[in-house]
């Protein structure tokens, strides 16, 4: 067990020194060991989400031989969670569902597995599991956070007492920011604020029934195609890479247009230069066949991927790593559109009129604290508001920001070797950027895996398009080959309906 512990601790400072390769070589000795420490075993299998998937699930794999004799929690949890990992949901769920949640005062544990239960729809397990975070009077920055993610969760799942939860969900919030101040950011995940700005843009869209809402499509190239089923993995753009140059900048026009003070902008811009936070952004869109789409985004000849939302969603164990949401187009000409302002003054505002309610009761909370937290809010949204001439896309995105994901720490107690960073939040990104080019510059990205390609049951991906001047029988009958023999679950393969071609 010794000779493990070394070894985990080299591959990960293999890992963080970007030898990616030998830290690889290092992991799969580790498992010619025949190690049968689940907390060792579960550790490295975290670690090597992101970074190699396949090896990650071998050590997933172990852990699920291990016979678990007794109701240990630690070992249920980490059982169950294995189980998860490897899309064995009856299995998961077992497990998990013997944890005893009333005798438990763990947040995370109790939160991990409310969050995996309310993905495989066992809502009143999950409920009881998020009821008892709530509860726990927090201590640590760790605990404000998994408090305000499992009120996030509540709010979902009840159909009661929605109001009530938001009120205590604000005070959960403001007590954190005021007693950690210096981590506002980190907060912003599970910011009610911020949870209501996404809501109430994506129940405003009218024009999609519920099924329509859940599917989403990846625009591709024919080698970025076969690089993610290849890999099983996305590539997650660093934002400052992306083809809008005014990527999170256009913010401060719509602003200007509100009548904010010249002064508000101005600090606003300050703070943002500051403190920048590294953002990697995954685009995906919600138009299935759409001709400037295939234009831009797949050099005319290349394929959409169609991906269940939900399904990939459950791949994020824990909502920390990353904030999703549908981006809104606005014109900053069209002043007098008051509809298409009326998200981002609804959050300036509630954030205020929510702090100055705080601050009568909560003599620590400054006014300084709630600008602050306004700042920070803004610059997240800012991710997401574009200018209308990008209307088009309708995207929706994923933005991985790696300051959320707590310290950057090894520690060893107990037979547990951790690199807290990644453990948190249960491994599923690989902070540790790579690097491609485009023929032009070097891109910094990271690694998104998707899981269930080869299960038919929990696959991810549903179905890809290609473009419509691409051969059909050909692009069709390529497509379903390599499919077939690389073993990835049936996916259907279909042509653009769009009656267009290169002339």
């Amino acid at each position: 067990m010794a000779r493990m512990r070394i070894l985990i601790i080299k591959a990960f400072a293999l890992k963080v020194l970007g030898k990616k390769k030998d830290a690889i070589e290092c992991y799969e000795n580790i498992l010619k060991l025949n190690v049968s420490n689940i907390n060792l075993l579960y550790n490295a299998g975290l670690q090597l989400n992101g970074l190699d998937n396949k090896t990650a699930q071998k050590f997933f794999e172990e852990i699920s031989k291990l016979d678990i004799s007794n109701f240990d929690t630690n070992k249920l949890y980490i059982k169950g969670m294995s189980e998860y990992f490897l899309h064995h949901e009856h299995k998961a769920k077992e497990h998990l569902e013997k944890i005893d949640v009333q005798n438990l005062d763990d947040s995370n544990i109790l939160l991990q597995v409310g969050i995996v239960l309310s993905n495989l729809d066992e809502c009143d397990f999950a409920k009881s599991c998020f009821n008892k975070v709530v509860k726990i009077t927090p201590t640590s920055e760790s605990d404000y956070i998994y408090i305000g993610t499992a009120y996030k969760y509540l709010i979902d799942l009840e159909s009661e007492n929605i109001e009530e939860l938001k009120k205590d969900a604000e005070k959960n919030y403001w007590e954190a920011v005021t007693k950690f101040n210096e981590s506002i950011f980190q907060f912003n995940h599970f910011s009610p604020f911020l949870y209501n700005f996404f809501k109430n843009i994506s129940d405003n869209d009218n024009n999609k029934t519920d099924e329509d809402k859940n599917k989403m499509y990846h625009y591709t190239s024919i080698a970025g195609l076969k690089g993610i089923l290849d890999k099983k993995e996305f590539w997650v753009t660093k934002s400052d890479f992306l083809n809008d140059p005014s990527e999170t900048s256009y913010i401060f026009k719509v602003l200007e247009k509100l009548n904010y003070k010249e002064s508000f902008i101005n600090s606003l811009k300050e703070q943002i230069n500051n403190e920048k936070k590294d953002v990697y952004i995954l685009s995906m869109t919600t138009e299935k066949d759409s001709l400037p789409m295939w234009k831009n985004y797949s050099n005319d000849d290349g394929y959409n991927i169609k991906v269940d939302k939900d399904k990939f969603k459950n791949s994020f164990v824990n909502p920390g790593t990353y904030i999703m949401g549908k981006v809104i187009y606005i014109d900053n000409e069209e002043k007098n559109n008051k509809k298409q302002y009326k998200p981002i003054k609804h959050l300036i505002s509630s954030i205020y009129k929510s702090g100055k309610t705080y601050l009568k009761v909560n003599n620590k909370l400054k006014d300084e604290i709630i600008k602050k937290t306004v700042f920070t809010h803004i610059r997240l949204i800012s991710l997401f508001v574009k200018h209308t001439g990008f209307e088009y896309e309708h995207e929706y995105r994923y933005a991985f920001i790696p300051q959320f994901w707590a310290n950057n720490k090894i520690y060893e107690s107990d037979d547990r070797i951790t690199d807290q960073r990644i453990c948190n939040y249960n491994g599923i990104v690989n902070y540790y950027p790579n690097f491609r080019t485009n023929g032009k510059v070097v891109i910094p990205y990271i690694t998104i895996p998707i899981y269930g390609l080869t299960d038919s049951d929990n696959r991810v991906i549903e179905e890809i398009r290609f473009s419509p001047t691409l051969d059909e029988n050909v692009a069709k009958q390529g497509l379903d080959d390599y499919l077939k023999l690389n073993g990835i679950a049936k996916i259907d393969v279909k042509p653009s309906s769009i009656p267009f071609r290169n002339i």
